[in-house]
């Protein structure tokens, strides 16, 4: 194995941004979107709480004996920055990096 072998696993992680959308919508009952960027991928995607929730229940669901790790809770602050982690370890995951 030569030197670019040995870091090539870190030159195809993917890199992640999750950020606020700047607008709230809703009239009565507001509720916060996510921006979801890929830089591997080059795609940007809007999403909910509830979506990164889908996503927990359905991998919990087809890798019922895998410890996962856990959706930060909906309440808290620095919800940006715990979605980012949640994501990362989940890339982390050598059956989830193609999933």
């Amino acid at each position: 194995m030569n030197r670019e072998e040995d870091f090539q696993w870190f030159l195809d992680v993917d890199v992640i941004t999750i950020k606020f959308a700047p607008e709230r919508e809703g009239f009565l009952f507001k509720h916060v979107n996510y921006i979801v960027e890929s830089q591997k991928r080059e795609t940007t995607v809007v999403r909910r709480y509830s979506d990164f929730w889908w996503l927990m229940e359905c991998l919990v669901k087809r890798y019922p004996f895998r410890i996962l790790p856990a959706l930060p809770p909906k309440k808290i602050g620095g919800r940006i920055y715990c979605l980012k982690i949640y994501y990362h370890l989940l890339l982390g995951f050598v059956l989830l990096k193609s999933t």
